[in-house]
């Protein structure tokens, strides 16, 4: 991912493209009986580049033990279009780590 955004920044094209990756779950908090993590569906990373947004500019969190969000910035009854033009204006407070 950072070559590709690297590339598309020296090409002049970062802020006409949106990358957007995105995972289907993130992974338990906590450590499984047979030294794993299982699926999810509470946390899951979700990042953008490009599309003229910020570098660096986080839109939730996590608690600390990292098991449920601790800031809900979406609003479920909105489109992702919708979202993420809400993230494109700043009408998401940024969260600091």
């Amino acid at each position: 991912m950072a070559a590709l955004v690297e590339d598309l920044n020296q090409r002049g094209q970062l802020n006409n493209t949106l990358l957007v990756i995105s995972g289907e779950f993130g992974r338990t908090p906590k450590i499984n009986g047979g030294d794993g993590r299982d699926l999810w569906a509470h946390l899951s990373t979700l990042a953008f580049a490009g599309g003229g947004l910020r570098f660096f500019l986080n839109v939730a969190a996590s608690t600390e033990k990292v098991d449920i969000p601790k800031t809900t910035p979406f609003n479920k009854y909105l489109t992702p279009g919708q979202n993420f033009s809400r993230i494109r204006k700043r009408k998401i407070a940024a969260v600091s780590n």
